[in-house]
């Protein structure tokens, strides 16, 4: 029903929450269709098979937009024009702060967003990496290279929606070309006219911005199979660089942050233009945080 259900997030905001879930749809109907052939006999194998195939078919057409792998965009580039860039959800109830900027000098990053970031976090990374970090607000950003401009949109705090305004730097690519990045930290998907509210204000944002040279990166507290998020994706004009990376959660917010086995929702993603060419992308460890962290490599292309 639930898998079923997620397909009427198409019209129906509180449908469109089941979406999410679409791994956890996905797993149990297949059990459930292994259970129906093996454990059950006659006319009760083959319903409960038909109706666990039905929940495998929608739970597979709402993750089928990372099933399709993008052609000729994973390939090696010339290490001079490739930018390193690290999101992660820091967590502001981490206690391993020194891991985590030890785990950042080991990456040598160019980039680093960090969502809930801390001024004691900042600190630790300034120290162990030598970065840069820009103490906006919504996401803190640091970089290896000295920014040509940094601000956030305080002026967002006054829209609808959630609380958290949006940061960016802007840097010098390889060929001299300025490139901007932006940090955000977006609320839950509930209510969902908040969360519509915090995609247009991510939208306005880039319309002010080269779109084919900006990365943004965060933590939006939305899954790519939401079609909430998919409408939000169009609307920033932005290639989505991750594919079915489970980043959450890695310990529950609740019974004191207890570790939680396996990651099942998608929530955390790096987006950039056509300026940048995707080489790698991969999910970081554990080290304290309720997220894992999405570690990606760009390469730079020359475009007009």
């Amino acid at each position: 029903m639930a898998a079923v259900g997620a397909q009427g997030g198409r019209w129906n905001d509180r449908l469109d929450l089941l979406t999410h879930f679409a791994p956890v749809w996905l797993a149990s109907s297949l059990v459930s269709l292994l259970l129906a052939v093996l454990v059950l006999r006659r006319w009760r194998r083959w319903t409960f098979a038909a109706l666990s195939l039905i929940a495998v078919i929608s739970a597979t057409m709402l993750m089928a937009v990372d099933l399709r792998r993008l052609p000729d965009r994973y390939a090696a580039a010339d290490p001079a024009r490739t930018l390193k860039i690290i999101t992660f959800n820091a967590w502001t109830r981490n206690r391993d702060i020194r891991e985590v900027a030890r785990w950042v000098a080991a990456e040598n990053p160019d980039i680093l967003v960090l969502p809930e970031g801390s001024r004691l976090l900042a600190e630790a990374i300034r120290a162990e990496t030598g970065l840069r970090v820009f103490e906006g607000s919504g996401a803190f950003i640091a970089t290896r290279d000295k920014p040509l401009d940094e601000r956030v949109a305080w002026d967002a705090r006054f829209l609808a929606g959630g609380p958290t305004a949006l940061s960016w730097v802007v840097l010098r690519g390889p060929d001299g070309t300025p490139f901007t990045v932006v940090g955000v930290h977006c609320g839950w998907p509930i209510p969902a006219r908040a969360a519509w509210a915090d995609a247009q204000k991510i939208t306005a944002l880039l319309n002010t911005m080269d779109r084919s040279r900006t990365i943004l990166a965060g933590d939006f507290n939305s899954t790519q199979w939401s079609f909430r998020q998919r409408a939000a994706d169009a609307a920033f004009g932005l290639e989505r660089r991750d594919r079915a990376h489970l980043t959450w959660p890695v310990r529950l917010p609740m019974f004191h942050g207890i570790r939680f086995p396996w990651p099942f929702l998608s929530i955390d993603h790096l987006y950039a233009g056509g300026a940048w060419r995707t080489v790698s992308v991969k999910r970081g460890p554990e080290m304290g945080s309720d997220h894992y962290p999405l570690v990606a490599t760009l390469a730079w292309l020359d475009v007009p």
